[in-house]
């Protein structure tokens, strides 16, 4: 089992490379580390990867003063990750699009300005791997098999007059249904999301 575990570690990375570039985690919020991280688009994957093109995912926030871009599960998409503004699904799973973002605490959600939010997914994404393997949880890449996928969008609005008085109301979501790989080299899927105070 190690040695299939170890084989299988071997070839993700010799066809996606192993490496995560600029922004913020997807799945986490980002006041806290990154506060400027909204404004930067973000990569995932390395630009040598060989998972089969890229998908830009662009969120246009139709909103004033403050929101939520993630939130505690349910209401919002659940996964194996902190949840964040974008979940890609895959066959009623959703993928874990940042290295080492599982199996841990999820730090408490922040409303944030009003920013636009894009990431490029090459396809790359970090699978559970069994207890005891060579790596840790999500730690080794993997491209993503072809296939019908889901993209989620979400923003929450941030309700009350003042940060003490802050609270999150339900996201409210939009999805995507998309083909990975894209049918050409590249391809842009946008989404603009005015959050209700009451989600949907």
């Amino acid at each position: 089992m190690r040695t299939r575990a170890l084989t299988f570690t071997l070839l993700a990375l010799a066809a996606c490379g192993g490496t995560t570039q600029g922004g913020a985690p997807v799945g986490e919020p980002d006041a806290a580390t990154h506060p400027d991280a909204a404004k930067h688009d973000s990569a995932l994957g390395d630009s040598a990867t060989t998972c089969g093109g890229t998908i830009s995912f662009d969120l246009a926030v139709d909103a004033s003063g403050q929101v939520y871009y993630g939130g505690p599960q349910p209401p919002w998409p659940s996964q194996s990750t902190c949840p964040g503004w974008l979940t890609i699904d895959h066959a009623g799973a959703a993928l874990i699009l940042e290295k080492g973002n599982c199996d841990h605490s999820c730090p408490a959600f922040q409303p944030q300005g009003v920013a636009a939010q894009s990431l490029t997914w090459d396809g790359t994404y970090y699978p559970i791997t069994e207890p005891g393997g060579p790596e840790g949880p999500c730690q080794a890449p993997a491209c993503a098999p072809p296939g019908n996928y889901v993209a989620t969008f979400c923003v929450a609005s941030s309700l009350g007059d003042g940060d003490a008085s802050r609270q999150e109301a339900p996201p409210t979501c939009k999805t995507v249904n998309f083909v990975w790989p894209p049918p050409a080299a590249s391809q842009v899927i946008s989404e603009t999301i005015t959050p209700a105070p009451d989600g949907g």
